[in-house]
């Protein structure tokens, strides 16, 4: 089975399993604007701005994993222009602005040159999706969506430990993990539970660091046990990046240990 990712879908570019908005319905030109501009950028975008550029040119929104959180539609969105995908939309809560980052130089460019249609040039300073997001493993268009990392920006969209198993046990049916043979999904995966595992072991890390006194109120035993299911899954994910691209993978961090009771605290 070929596994559908972020990169597929963008680059076959049909989207009709998705559901579709109007560009004009819920994009506002602050987003475009921040994208393209970040600090350069006024701040300001006019109504009548907003307004010519949606009456001139042809806008389409895709909800590729979307939800409502309390009232507000978030989530991840795909931005076409003129029929042709050129950027990704992320709001992952109701209380954060959606981000927009461009597929390449290129649609940059392409947004750019529509947007300036009704004011001079600015010197742009924007943003670029990470390559490997784009290998992000897509759930199907109509099934329970996989858990995208609300810790991360547009540029580094990701699934989450959490979306990675589930998108592991989407396989099951079809082979489970030996069935994968995309490369780029298996990275995408790898780095999700690294970041989770990065995360355990920065906190384990503060934990060590604490007196005595005070870690050994820490009660732990949750976040042990979740540690080790991700770094199982990364084993699996690691094992089977070898297999399809016959090239070793980078070990996981290392186990932060913990100071028996009474050793000192390395200040190191």
């Amino acid at each position: 089975m070929t596994q559908q990712t972020l990169r597929t879908l963008i680059a076959s570019n049909d989207f009709s399993a998705y559901k579709h908005h109007e560009g004009s319905y819920g994009l506002r030109g602050e987003t475009i604007e921040e994208a393209l501009y970040s600090n350069n950028g006024s701040g300001f975008v006019d109504y009548a701005h907003d307004d010519a550029f949606f009456k001139q040119n042809k806008v389409d929104i895709y909800d590729i994993s979307t939800w409502i959180c309390t009232d507000t539609h978030v989530g991840l969105q795909v931005m076409r222009l003129a029929g042709t995908p050129v950027a990704i939309i992320w709001q992952p809560f109701r209380k954060t602005d959606p981000e927009m980052v461009f597929l390449s130089d290129e649609t940059r460019d392409a947004v750019r040159a529509a947007w300036e249609a009704a004011r001079p040039n600015i010197e742009v300073d924007s943003s670029i999706i990470d390559d490997v997001s784009l290998d992000m493993p897509l759930a199907e268009p109509k099934g329970k969506q996989f858990d995208i990392s609300g810790r991360v920006g547009a540029m580094m969209i990701s699934l989450s430990s959490y979306g990675a198993a589930q998108w592991i046990d989407s396989l099951k049916d079809s082979g489970g993990l030996a069935g994968a043979s995309d490369p780029g999904a298996l990275t995408h995966a790898l780095h999700a539970t690294d970041g989770r595992i990065a995360g355990h072991e920065d906190f384990m890390r503060k934990i060590a660091a604490l007196p005595e006194d005070r870690r050994m109120l820490a009660d732990l035993t949750d976040m042990i046990n979740e540690a080790s299911l991700v770094r199982e899954m990364r084993n699996e994910l690691a094992k089977r990046l070898e297999e399809v691209t016959g090239e070793p993978v980078a070990p996981a961090e290392p186990v932060t240990q913990m100071p028996e009771p009474g050793e000192a605290v390395s200040s190191e």
